[in-house]
Parts: C-alpha cells; structure tokens; sequence
C-alpha cells in the first residue's frame, strides 16, 4: 500500500529525488559553500540514489566564496598558518586538495580564484 503510494506520488513528480538534489546543489552553493564529496555524502544520508545524485559545481569559485568570508580576519596571519587555517576550514567544506591549494595561494596573492595560473 505505502509503496504504491510512493511509486503514484513519484510519477505525479510530488517525489523527485533529481529535482531535489539539484535544489540542494544549489541552496548550499549560495548559502555554505562546499566541496561536491560533501554533498554527495549529505545526500546520499538524505536516501538520494546515487543514479538521482548529479552534482555540477565549480570548486574553484565556491572555495574562493568560502575562503574569503574568512579572509578578513586570516590576510593578516603569516603565510603558513594562512595557508593551516584555510587547508582545514575548506577541507572540512568537502573541498579536494589541489582546489584548496591553488585558492590559498591566490587568494593570499590578492588574485581572483577564478583566474587560470
């Protein structure tokens, strides 16, 4: 009974498992920013199936969004301990090691993240 429910309920489009990973996608993109294994692991915990799980972002920008909130308080720290307090901060974002890297080290510069080496 509750199965067949579902399974209407999902044909009617009411349940969408696509449609929400994509609102997803882009409701944390805009509000917390994070790396797409961050996302894909809240929502496969959410019960998404992987084949509904299509996460198009760009790391690049997104981790450059997170770290400059934080860039007012850091820009004044030596480099290495810059570079431990963001390294960490993103990492716990989701965020992959060589996207962590290059934005560090741009954004340190006074780069713009979205500008290739």
């Amino acid at each position: 009974m509750i199965s067949e429910i579902i399974t209407q309920l999902k044909q009617l489009k009411y349940i969408d498992d696509a449609k929400f990973s994509s609102w997803l996608v882009e409701s944390r993109s805009r509000s917390r920013p994070r790396g797409k294994r961050l996302l894909v692991r809240e929502m496969k915990a959410k019960g998404i199936s992987a084949d509904d799980i299509k996460v198009e972002i760009d790391e690049t920008s997104l981790a450059g969004k997170a770290l400059e909130k934080k860039l007012h308080v850091w820009k004044s720290l030596p480099y290495k301990e810059f570079k431990t307090k963001s390294y960490r901060f993103l990492a716990a974002r989701g965020f992959p090691w060589e996207v962590i890297e290059r934005v560090t080290r741009k954004l340190y510069n006074g780069q713009d993240v979205t500008d290739e080496d």
